[in-house]
């Protein structure tokens, strides 16, 4: 819970630099690099990258034109799959000793 509270704090200082400076230059979205480290990098079987799929989702459809729900849906969904795929198909190997 308070690894899930310090990841969308983070989240939303990101949104604010990102709207406030960066809004003036050719830049990456760094929410969605952000949201893409963490959901790929965390074990398949946590949840943190789901919530923080729902976090910056949110806070990208505050900040951006679209209606609010369709960055938040995409980024769940995104990050649904990101899941689906390191939980089923990509197999990290276990360096444990028996």
């Amino acid at each position: 819970m308070k690894k899930l509270f310090l990841l969308i704090i983070v989240a939303y200082f990101i949104a604010l630099f990102e709207s406030g400076f960066m809004a003036h230059f050719f830049f990456p979205n760094l929410l969605f690099v952000y949201f893409l480290a963490v959901n790929v990098l965390e074990s398949p079987e946590r949840k943190e990258g789901l919530f923080l799929a729902g976090a910056c989702g949110l806070l990208f459809d505050l900040f951006s034109s679209f209606p609010i729900g369709f960055y938040l849906v995409l980024f769940v969904f995104g990050a649904f799959l990101i899941k689906l795929i390191l939980k089923r198909y990509v197999h990290f190997p276990s360096f444990i000793r028996s």
